[in-house]
This record gives structure tokens, sequence and C-alpha cells, in this order.
């Protein structure tokens, strides 16, 4: 139950962030709706709010489908684990169709400023050298070292708890709110104060220190964090109902954290910006689909739109960039998709021969020597005792891989979930439980193997 929930509000706050942050940008602000600069004069014409209030109906329209969508594929995941990728696809289809949606309006907007001549594209300024001082470089150490420790954490939790419940899922957490924090400081515009280089290497040289100092905070909390995190996992394999607490609490801090430092970094870098004069803001660059500026040589700009960064496809090397990104993206997805498609329909693959038992399962095979078996049963249970998946696949049809099992403690797990007998071997090291996709198959298998035990 607290998974399905955890999903729900986790994917319902992204639809309700993502329309927070495509709202804002319809208003006139700064000089800019939609991402463009509209002379103040010109910004309540009547083709303006036309094409702007078009664009909220439809931002409006999605995000409502959107999270009626996730509540209905919430029930259907609570029977059948299979539409976790279909629920995915829920979360990212709409956001990239407001994003195309959005840009589709913007187009019209700045057609409509061509038009009318509404303002003449300011001079290009950079400072080039500013660009390679490397002073962003003072980010690396520190999130370099970060990452080490939380490597350290996931290996002495998979050799300790033996289970990637922690690596897999809970540790995401604060290691992506210290990935976030540090490619946002790492895309964020330099600040040019004059054409003086040294004027705006101290200038900057100061934000950055201050951006430092909050980012080695932010790394401190999430260490605490995710030794929450381990705590509440080491309950959990234990069978400790106060697991729930700490689990919850963690992943509560997480995004209190998240919400606290993102604002304080926000008011750092707003104190900094105290003049516009820079490539950013020369010009009509920035769109809802990423940044394309061909005078700027970087590849990861700060976004204009959400927190974080974005990619400059306006160069070379961002468009190679862009393109391998969207690329790369659809590639995992359809090789997942491929992957949790053959766990599915293929059905376990039992051998017995030499006193050996081989099981061929998707990813999880083994070897079982029958030299070593303490005990073996045929046993009916009417209800499959409670268990825990450290890693492998669980859904409605099949069981496997490696789980705890109530009353069997460390498990092979190798069991079609609709056929209620099963075959029990312990050995001094490991204990497998697994059936075949009938009871009568099921029984044939144990006999096999009683024969060649006894041999």
């Amino acid at each position: 139950m607290f998974i399905y929930i955890m999903i729900t509000v986790t994917f319902s706050s992204v639809t309700l962030l993502m329309y927070y942050f495509y709202s804002k940008t319809l208003d006139y602000k700064n000089g800019e709706v939609m991402l463009l600069k509209i002379p103040y004069v010109n910004k309540d014409d009547k083709e303006v709010l036309e094409i702007v209030e078009k664009a909220k109906k439809l931002l409006k329209i999605v995000s409502i489908i959107q999270l009626i969508l996730i509540l209905l594929l919430n029930f259907m995941i609570w029977f059948n684990l299979s539409y976790m990728g279909v629920f995915i696809a829920v979360l990212l289809v709409p956001i990239a169709i407001e994003a195309l949606c959005l840009n589709s309006q913007r187009k019209k907007l700045l057609l409509l400023k061509y038009e009318n001549n509404w303002g003449s594209k300011a001079d290009v300024f950079i400072d080039t050298r500013l660009l390679n001082s490397n002073l962003k470089s003072k980010y690396n150490k520190i999130y370099i070292y970060s990452m080490l420790f939380f490597l350290i954490l996931i290996v002495i939790n998979i050799l300790v708890l033996k289970t990637e419940m922690l690596s897999s899922v809970l540790m995401i957490t604060p290691i992506l709110l210290i990935t976030v924090f540090f490619m946002t400081m790492k895309a964020e515009n330099y600040v040019y104060i004059s054409e003086d280089f040294e004027k705006n290497y101290d200038y900057n040289l100061n934000k950055i220190n201050e951006n430092v100092n909050l980012f080695k905070q932010v790394i401190l909390i999430n260490i605490f964090i995710a030794m929450l995190q381990v705590l509440g996992i080491y309950l959990l394999v234990n069978k400790i109902k106060l697991f729930f607490i700490f689990i919850f609490i963690s992943m509560f801090l997480s995004f209190i954290v998240m919400i606290i430092y993102m604002i304080k970094y926000y008011k750092i870098n707003k104190k900094y910006e105290t003049n516009k004069n820079s490539i950013v803001n020369s010009g009509d660059f920035y769109d809802y689909i990423s940044y394309d500026n061909p005078y700027d040589n970087r590849i990861f700009v700060a976004d204009k739109v959400q927190m974080g960064m974005t990619i400059n496809r306006g160069n070379s090397k961002g468009k190679i960039v862009f393109i391998g990104t969207y690329v790369l993206v659809i590639a995992i997805f359809v090789v997942l998709f491929s992957l949790m498609n053959l766990s599915k329909q293929s059905d376990y693959k039992y051998t017995v021969e030499n006193k050996v038992l081989e099981i061929d399962s998707f990813g999880y095979d083994t070897k079982v020597d029958l030299r070593k078996t303490e005990g073996i049963e045929l046993k009916e249970f009417k209800k499959f005792p409670d268990a825990f998946k450290n890693n492998g696949v669980g859904d409605n049809k099949k069981s496997y891989g490696n789980w705890k099992v109530e009353g069997y403690g460390d498990v092979k797990l190798y069991i079609n979930n609709d056929v209620n007998y099963y075959i029990i071997i312990k050995t001094k090291d490991q204990n497998y439980i697994f059936n075949d996709t009938s009871i009568e198959k099921t029984k044939n298998l144990y006999s096999t193997i009683v024969l060649e035990i006894e041999n």
C-alpha cells in the first residue's frame, strides 16, 4: 500500500511542479512572456493575449488529463505490475506534449514579434576569458568525494544487508538531490558587471564561494538522510515495524531539504544578478525544449523554465549531446521494456543431472549441488508466506530472484504465483523455493530431484 501511495504522490507532484514551471512563463514579467522579449506597450495587444490564453488553456487540459491517468493507472498497477512501463509513459509523454504545445504557441508569438518589428536584437556580449577560467571546478572535488561516500555506503549495504533495495531505490533520492545541485551550479550563468576581466572574475568568485558553502551543507544533510535510510532498510529486512517511520522521515526530509536549499540558492544568485549584460539575455534563445544560441560555446546552461540545466543546441557539440540524450533515453526504455517482456514470457527451465539441479531463469540462473541437500519437501501453501524482495522480479504471474521469505530466511525463489505447490530445498548455505507451471509438473520435478539425490 505504501509504495502505491508514494508513486501517486511523487508522480502527481511532478505533474503539478511542471504545471507551475510552465505557467509562470505565461505571465508577463521582466519584459518577457513565453520566454520572448515583448515591449511593455504591446503586452496587452489582442494577438498577444489570444496566443498566451490558448497556451494557458492547453497547459491546463494536458495537466488535468495527466493527473486523471496517473490515478487510473495506479489502480491498474495494484493488480498488475506490468503496467509500470505504461505508468512511466503517462508521466513523461504529457510533459513532452506540454513542451511541444507551448513551443508551437511561442513560435506564433515569435512570428508576430518579427512581423511587427518589436524591438531589435541586443549586441551579444560575453567574456570568453571568464568562460575559460574554470572557476566552477570548485564544485567538482566536493561532488566527487560525496559520490564516493555514497558508493561506499551502497557497497556496505549490499554486502551487509544483502539487498539492493537501498542502492536501487532509496539511495537514489539523496544522490539525485546532490546531483541536481551540482548540475544546476555548473550550468549557472556567469554574471558580467563590466568588460574588465578581473572585475568579472572577482565578482563571480565571491558568488561561487557562497554556492560552494551551500553545496557542502546540502551534502552533509543528505549524508544524514542516507544514514536514516540505511537504518530503515535494516529494520525492514529484519521485519521490525519501526522501519516505516525511518523511511518515511528520510523521504520527507529529502524533499524539504531540496525546497529549503533551492530557495537559499535562488537568493544567493538573485543577490549577484545585478546586471543583465550577458549572452543569455541578449536575445530570444530559450524555448520550451532547451536553449538555442549559436554565439554561446557552452554545452550546458542554466534552465530558464525549470530548476537545473538544459542543453545548448545552438553549437555543434550541443546538438550532438542534445540528439544523443534523446536517443539514449529512447534506447533505455526500449531495452527495459523488452527485458521486462522477455522475463515475463519465458518459463523457468530445470535440468537435473550429475547430482546438480540447474535453474535457468532470466538473469537469475543458479546451480544447486544436490549432494549438499539437508532437506527437501513438496509443500502446498494456501497462502504463500510474506516475502520481501532483495533483488529480482515480482508481479502477479511470477516471482524470482533473491528474496527473504518469512520462516525460511534468505531464499532463491523461482515460482509461478498461480501454482500453490512448491518444492523447498535446504542446503547448508542457501534455501531454494521453486515450482513449475502446473501442480503435475511440479510433482514430477520433485520426484526427479528426489530420485537423483537417492541414487
